[in-house]
């Protein structure tokens, strides 16, 4: 839910931005979701929306991707900033390399503090980053930072207040070391965490087995050589549209909240469906989930 701004970058243009600054393009060969994602070719470029109103309390997440990564102590890649109406910083979030090992780093302008996370991340893969601030009243303000829907840094007790938050600023952002950045799926909230999700079951299939299901049918494969996040997705072959094919099951869930990113190589025809998600209770078939092609236009339906 983004309930202040978002933007999937799918116009291929900056049309949905205030302003970019340096070499941002619209790519469409590189992205998280939709059709495209924002690409700044180096240091300082970057794009930033002036929000509708400011905010004292705010949400940030966006999707993250970077070409190399630095290796010299101290370089950093600023991608997320959150500025007053000015364009003055008040607290970013950055990838750094640090004392011998990569981090997530956050610099709050307000008091002069970093806080970090230890986290061993990758050029070429896409990381879900978001950023929580709340000025308080006096020295209750917080700051918070999650990957992967995990909190990593939780500071509390803060005194941070000041001009409210007026600008989010996005992409390669003035940092120390230049590389290409590309930026998707940018969602700004009052509540959250953004997509905040049940993980009493998560599966990235880091270690290419199915040990954590309780079944499977068919013949589903484990790749790397297509995959969203880290390193192997899973592959399901299917016998025709339609009708089964192979996949993966998990049991003994309580209502939740499910979140999975689905990639299909090729689009079912006018008329047929492609299945790929199903929850069912002893035995019965509770919700089917479908993308469908009806008559040339593709429903996403249950």
């Amino acid at each position: 839910m983004a309930d202040v701004y978002a933007v999937n970058f799918n116009t291929g243009d900056n049309s949905e931005l205030t302003a970019t600054s340096g070499s941002v393009t619209f790519v469409s060969d590189v992205y998280h979701s939709g059709g495209y994602s924002m690409r700044s070719a180096g240091t300082a470029d970057y794009a930033y929306r002036t929000l509708a109103s400011t905010y004292t309390e705010l949400y940030a997440r966006g999707y993250f991707r970077l070409a190399s990564t630095p290796t010299t102590s101290g370089e950093d890649v600023r991608v997320l900033d959150f500025r007053d109406s000015s364009g003055v910083s008040m607290v970013w979030l950055s990838f750094q390399y640090c004392c011998g090992q990569r981090r997530l780093r956050i610099y709050c302008a307000r008091n002069g503090n970093t806080y970090a996370y230890n986290y061993d991340y990758q050029a070429e893969v896409w990381y879900p980053l978001e950023l929580y601030w709340n000025e308080g009243t006096g020295s209750d303000g917080e700051i918070r930072v999650w990957v992967d829907n995990n909190e990593v840094i939780t500071q509390t007790g803060l005194s941070i207040t000041g001009n409210n938050v007026a600008r989010v600023y996005f992409g390669h952002i003035n940092s120390e070391y230049n590389t290409a950045v590309w930026t998707d799926c940018i969602a700004v909230s009052t509540t959250g965490p953004i997509y905040n999700h049940d993980t009493s079951f998560e599966e990235d299939w880091e270690d290419a087995t199915f040990d954590a299901w309780d079944g499977q049918t068919g013949s589903p494969t484990i790749t790397g050589l297509v995959r969203h996040n880290g390193v192997y997705s899973v592959q399901n072959s299917v016998v025709s549209l339609n009708y089964e094919g192979s996949y993966i099951n998990v049991g003994h869930m309580k209502s939740s909240y499910w979140m999975f990113e689905v990639r299909f190589n090729e689009r079912p025809a006018s008329g047929d469906y492609i299945e790929f998600a199903r929850f069912s209770r002893g035995g019965t078939d509770l919700l089917k989930l479908r993308v469908k092609n009806d008559a040339g236009t593709y429903k996403w339906g249950y």
